[in-house]
């Protein structure tokens, strides 16, 4: 078990009306890719504390969940604002699109920034994990957690914000993992790059290990100090909803390099927690994961991939 408090994941928090292209819906799912990270990262014993905003009709029952999951709810920041609420769309190829539905809030609104929480509250942290948000807030987050010291930062990109080639050039020489999907790679470039070109690319812009996640078809994990790429194959899991994978795959991997793994160890990790999000509507597969579960898919994990 990691100690309390060395761990935070920063991010939002959303309410989600998921469509699925077999034309099932879940209506009003609790959501937020900092939920999903969180998760992702408890289901190895590992309890972060989340820091972001929560409108005033977010889920009650979601936070009173975290907290008996034993991740620290003291730096969520309430709002008198409504939640981000969005269309979760998918297509029968695999896309997905993002579709805002009230007026009043929207994704810089609920952003948490650094000068909302105390101070000290990063006296003990070594690891972060920023999730995607407006990427000027997440250049801030960056700044703010490299002034403290904080040893690792992770950073999701918002696939929105991918071609400010000058923001991203002050952004990734203080990471140490950045984690874009395919699409958010495409979206940086302009075009569609070699996987692993691109991965080395982005690395010799400053972050020692790049991951890229392709969604069902695994990961690719570069490390830039031995320039090595490792492809992760997906795990097998039933597959009822994608929602929040991504964001789970990071909080496991994050999980995996704070238990002193190397980044393709991490990887499996992160790659084990997204395939409990998989098995359900929006967060509800993963509330209730426990680490012996986690070992064990883990278990089948290496079997499927040596």
């Amino acid at each position: 078990m990691v100690e309390h408090f060395q761990v935070a994941i920063i991010g939002h928090l959303t309410v989600d009306d998921i469509v699925l292209p077999n034309g099932n819906t879940k209506i009003g799912s609790p959501g937020g890719n900092v939920l999903y990270a969180a998760l992702g990262a408890k289901a190895w014993g590992v309890n972060p504390f989340v820091i972001t905003c929560q409108g005033r009709d977010y889920p009650l029952e979601t936070m009173d969940t975290l907290i008996g999951a034993g991740i620290d709810t003291s730096h969520i920041i309430p709002l008198n604002v409504s939640s981000v609420r969005q269309w979760a769309l998918y297509d029968v190829n695999g896309g997905r699109k993002y579709v805002l539905i009230n007026k009043e809030s929207n994704y810089l609104d609920i952003s948490p920034r650094p000068h909302m929480i105390p101070d000290q509250s990063m006296d003990n942290i070594q690891f972060a994990h920023i999730a995607p948000m407006p990427a000027i807030i997440q250049e801030e987050w960056v700044e703010w957690l490299t002034s403290r010291g904080v040893r690792y930062i992770s950073l999701d990109p918002h696939e929105d914000y991918m071609s400010d080639d000058l923001l991203w050039k002050r952004i990734l020489p203080q990471l140490t993992i950045f984690m874009p999907s395919t699409v958010e790679v495409e979206a940086m470039s302009g075009d569609c790059l070699d996987t692993l070109k691109a991965a080395r690319r982005i690395a010799q812009m400053g972050p020692r290990i790049v991951v890229i996640k392709q969604g069902a078809h695994g990961s690719l994990v570069y490390e830039r100090d031995t320039d090595s790429a490792t492809y992760i194959s997906p795990i097998t899991a039933a597959e009822v909803d994608p929602t929040g994978c991504g964001d789970s795959y990071c909080g496991g991997f994050l999980a995996g390099m704070v238990s002193g793994g190397d980044p393709v160890f991490a990887a499996k990790w992160g790659s084990v927690s997204a395939s409990f999000v998989l098995e359900g509507y929006g967060p509800s597969a993963a509330y209730e994961v426990s680490r012996s579960f986690a070992e064990e898919r883990y278990k089948n994990y290496e079997d499927i991939t040596l």
